[in-house]
C-alpha cells in the first residue's frame, strides 16, 4: 500500500499491505494486551499515558509534518490537532 502526498502525489512510503492471517494475529495480540493493561495498576497507567506524552511533544514537528505530508491538511491544522492530543493526554494522565 502506498502512501501518497495528495497535494504533490509524491510517495511517501510503501507499506506490506495486511491480509487476514495477519489481521487475526494483529488482533489477538491486541486482545491479550487489553486484558493486561487492566490489570495494570492505574499509577502505572497513567504513568505510561504521561511518557507517551512526552514523546509526543518531543516529536512534535516530525508527527505535523507527517501528518501533513500524508492528508495534505496545512502544517497549523496538523499542529492545532496534536496540541488538542496533548491537552487530552493531560486530562487522562492525572
Amino acid at each position: 500500500m502506498q502512501i501518497v502526498n495528495p497535494a504533490t502525489e509524491e510517495v511517501i512510503a510503501d507499506l506490506k499491505t495486511d491480509d487476514l492471517s495477519s489481521i487475526t494475529a494483529k488482533y489477538a495480540r491486541a486482545r491479550a494486551a487489553q486484558h493486561a493493561w487492566a490489570a495494570t495498576p492505574y499509577d502505572e497507567r497513567a504513568a505510561s499515558i504521561r511518557r507517551f506524552r512526552v514523546a509526543v511533544i518531543k516529536e512534535l514537528r516530525t508527527l505535523a509534518l507527517t501528518q501533513t505530508l500524508e492528508t495534505g491538511k496545512p502544517i497549523t491544522q496538523s499542529r492545532a490537532e496534536l496540541a488538542a492530543l496533548i491537552g487530552r493526554l493531560e486530562r487522562r494522565s492525572v
